[in-house]
């Protein structure tokens, strides 16, 4: 790889300040994509006419801003970017990737009609043994498998809903278009967590992964609580964003 920019001598820029921006530069346009390698630092050093130490330094930086990463023994690589959710504002996962200009797609992995168990029950408030519909879905980010999700739904709420084609759709669009259901609030609970058999199966990760684990519960405005989602999600692809105002 040529050199991407030059480090200007007259600037009082500190030279691994300027090389990080050229790097940046180079993420941002496309010209280092994601999962190409960063030159080794002795390379960048002698293109740019820098130390080996002002070379790390610049790459430390950019790795504290999350737009590159180390792999033990093989050297740092681009990072893939992260899509971000603003929990104060209710909207799906595929609403708001669609959102920051991401593509993604809907595997469907099963649809189908149960009894609530005792759990699902408890969620929705509905008796044990009630029908409910249950969706089990990955969503895909720009090829790359990211969240798994199983959602149940009272069949009584949006009857039909499992003969709709609801690959890469949004179900809270599906809700409230088809069925006139309007969702108004949420209830959250995220923890980490590390991947096991169905994560490893469906994510395309290794056991032990790190993982974001969520449940949801969504809301009606009389408070009638109409879906309950468990889920996992790629711990380095995602980022929550909070706004918090003092009480």
């Amino acid at each position: 790889m040529g050199p991407l920019g030059s480090i200007d001598r007259n600037q009082p820029i500190p030279a691994y300040y300027q090389l990080k921006e050229i790097l940046r530069s180079a993420i941002a346009s496309g010209r280092l994509k994601p999962e190409d390698k960063i030159p080794e630092e002795s390379l960048l050093g002698s293109t740019y006419g820098v130390s080996r130490m002002t070379a790390r330094r610049a790459i430390q930086e950019l790795q504290k801003e999350g737009l590159v990463y180390r792999r033990r023994a093989l050297g740092t690589f681009v990072a893939r970017p992260k899509f971000e959710r603003e929990l104060g504002y209710l909207s799906s996962f595929t609403q708001d990737l669609r959102k920051q200009g991401f593509t993604v797609n809907t595997r469907i992995l099963g649809a189908r009609q149960e009894g609530a168990n005792d759990i699902v029950a408890g969620k929705l408030d509905v008796a044990q043994g009630s029908p409910v519909y249950v969706l089990e879905r990955v969503k895909v980010l720009n090829g790359v498998s990211m969240y798994l999700e199983t959602a149940w739904l009272p069949a009584a709420l949006c009857p039909g809903l499992i003969e709709i084609d609801l690959v890469d759709a949004s179900l809270h669009e599906v809700l409230e278009t088809s069925y006139g259901v309007k969702l108004a609030s949420a209830s959250i609970g995220i923890e980490a967590c590390s991947a096991g058999n169905e994560c490893v199966q469906h994510l395309g990760v290794k056991r032990g992964t790190p993982l974001l684990h969520f449940e949801q519960v969504t809301y009606l405005d009389s408070g009638q609580p109409v879906i309950y989602q468990d889920g996992f999600v790629r711990g380095n692809g995602y980022k929550y964003r909070v706004f918090r105002t003092r009480g």
